[in-house]
Parts: structure tokens; sequence; C-alpha cells
């Protein structure tokens, strides 16, 4: 609340907030963890998390004042997955959290194919009637890796899954990512994480550490802007 009420006040005023990132087993270990491993005492279980949303959902509330709607969005990763984002969502729903928006995170190369995307979000938006975004993808440009750190980024060969790694290859799979999303009732949108992480001293996962993104930014390793990052602008045919 106290932070959302900053941006306000520096007349920033966020359209969007997400509470808690990825959030595939809760957050806030353990009020929030979802699940139990043989090592944890005590967890605060599906009525934790929900706890917990339901209580930054008011903060995002009382934060956003008599101005338009805020809209809260939840986050979980494995775009894929449909029985994942039903346990979840299921009981969140039920629970009668306050959201607006189901965020997906969707990488080609971990999560599955644009098929298995399309039919999650179908089945989503059939079930719970919210506003569905990707808000997070990526593809690589290139396979080199700009530093010694080791990169995320793996190239398949299949061909539902598989583009080159290229700026053309990056393009298109963000193109293909867009095209699947808006096919969709209430498909609004798509983000890219992280576009702008290129290897430069002190941008590194952690003091002393590089970066393993850097091949799949948007901006060249010296900080040129790819030409695929005007897929966003090409789209609406521009």
């Amino acid at each position: 609340e106290d932070s959302i009420k900053k941006f306000i006040k520096a007349d920033a005023r966020p359209d969007m907030v997400q509470i808690g990132n990825e959030l595939n087993g809760g957050f806030m270990w353990p009020l929030g963890k979802t699940w139990k491993s043989k090592t944890d005492t005590d967890v605060g279980g599906m009525d934790g998390f929900i706890k917990l949303l339901k209580s930054a959902a008011a903060g995002v509330r009382s934060a956003q004042g008599k101005g338009d709607k805020i809209k809260i969005v939840i986050h979980l990763a494995n775009g894929g997955d449909n029985t994942l984002y039903n346990n979840m969502f299921g009981p969140i729903t039920q629970a009668k959290v306050d959201f607006d928006v189901i965020g997906l995170s969707f990488y080609t190369y971990w999560h599955g194919s644009l098929a298995d995307l399309k039919a999650n979000l179908t089945d989503l938006s059939k079930k719970y009637k919210k506003e569905l975004a990707v808000v997070e993808t990526a593809y690589g440009f290139t396979e080199d890796d700009g530093d010694a750190q080791g990169n995320n980024f793996m190239v398949y060969s299949d061909d539902n899954n598989g583009y080159i790694a290229s700026v053309q290859g990056q393009a298109t799979a963000v193109r293909d990512i867009i095209a699947t999303v808006s096919s969709v009732p209430g498909g609004v949108g798509v983000f890219y994480w992280e576009p702008d992480w290129i290897p430069v001293k002190g941008a590194g996962w952690r003091n002393g550490e590089g970066d393993n993104w850097e091949n799949q930014a948007m901006f060249d390793f010296t900080g040129k802007a790819l030409p695929s990052l005007a897929v966003f602008n090409l789209i609406y045919g521009k």
C-alpha cells in the first residue's frame, strides 16, 4: 500500500499491480507456502496463501483511492500447464480473492507448445472470466554468451516449440505468442522479460556475478536496440 501511494504521489500511478511473482507454490514462505516437504514443520497451506493474497489485494484497493481501478494480477509460471492453473485459481476464485488478471509466464523452451498455451488460456477464460496476459516471455536472438556466467536459453529443433536463435527468430516467437493471447476471449497483452538485461558490470544476478539472460534481451551486448524490438509496433501495422 505504501509503495503504491508513493508511485501515485510521484505522478506514476500504475495501471496494474502484480501481487507476487510466479506463485506456483505460494509466497512469503512458510506463511503462504501451499505445499509441505518432509523437512517442513509447519506451512500456511492454501488457506495461508489466500489470506496473504487478500491482504495484498486490500492494500492495492486502499492505495488506489478514488481514481480509476488499478487492475490486480495474480501470476503463475508454466503457462502451458492447465492442471496447475486450475489447482491454484479454483481455490483462489472460490475464496473470492479480489483480482482482475490471470498472469502467465510462458517460455517456449520451458513451458510447452503454443497449442498448450492456447488450450490453457481458453479454459481459464471460460472458467474464471478474468482478463489474461502473458506477463513473462523471451527468446534468444543468439546462442552466444556475452559474459562468463552461462545462459538459461535452450534451443529446440522441435517444429512446435522451436525457433531459430536469431533476431528474426526472437521476433517471430514474440509475434506468435501475441497472436495466441489475442485469439482468446479476455486476452489483453504480452510482457517481455527481461528486454534490457545486457552484460554490463554490476548488472548480474548478484554482486560479483554476471547475467545469464543477456542473449534473450532485445538489445545486443553493447546496448544497441535489435530490429526485433519493432515487433511490438509491427503487429499493429505501424
